[in-house]
């Protein structure tokens, strides 16, 4: 395992949306060693786009839609990095608060996920906004109960050991389950307000 960042994505029938995210992604190519995106059954072509505009991205394409957890799992699996940066296909994020969140998972070991927060941008291109007005008042860190799946990073030996996101779940909740395996097993689940 390599230390660093994999940033992992699952997309199903998003290709243009998608194609905006690594476009800012990669925008900040020294911020991550890796991109791996799991195509979960997608019927528009997303995986030849993917192959064909961005290929340094590790592409896992399944046959069907397996769901958010599973997809999940199956790019963790894939990834190379210590930390798992859960990111969605339609998001983005400010990676100018990056390194004050690898800072608190580097030296709080307590500490197994860093969620962000999570802003809805009044825009059919996100991408075209100046995200600095989007930025909250309270900028301060703190312990929370749960965490956003595609907005998160999670140290990956960590993630491995509570035994990753339920597979039998195929959209919504899983993460809190994983929070609740995570808590059982000692660790805390950190919010820091600064990185949008």
């Amino acid at each position: 395992m390599t230390e660093g960042i994999s940033i992992v994505l699952i997309t199903y029938n998003k290709g243009a949306t998608l194609r905006k995210s690594l476009e800012h992604i990669y925008r900040h190519r020294d911020a991550f060693r890796e991109v791996v995106l799991v195509d979960n059954g997608s019927s528009d072509r997303t995986f030849e786009m993917v192959r064909r505009e961005f290929p340094n991205v590790e592409v896992s394409r399944l046959e069907k839609n397996v769901g958010v957890p599973a997809g999940r799992n199956v790019g963790a699996a894939k990834a190379r990095c210590d930390l798992l940066f859960f990111y969605d296909d339609d998001g983005r994020f400010d990676f100018s608060a990056l390194p004050a969140v690898i800072e608190l998972l580097r030296t709080r070991d307590e500490i197994a996920v860093a969620t962000f927060e999570v802003v809805n941008l009044p825009a059919d291109d996100i991408f075209a906004l100046e995200m600095a007005a989007y930025r909250t008042a309270h900028r301060e860190s703190r312990y929370v109960p749960v965490f956003k799946g595609g907005a998160s990073i999670i140290k990956r030996d960590v993630f491995i050991k509570v035994g990753m996101y339920p597979d039998y779940f195929f959209y919504c909740r899983e993460e809190n389950d994983l929070s609740y395996r995570l808590f059982r097993n000692g660790y805390r689940i950190i919010h820091c307000g600064n990185a949008v």
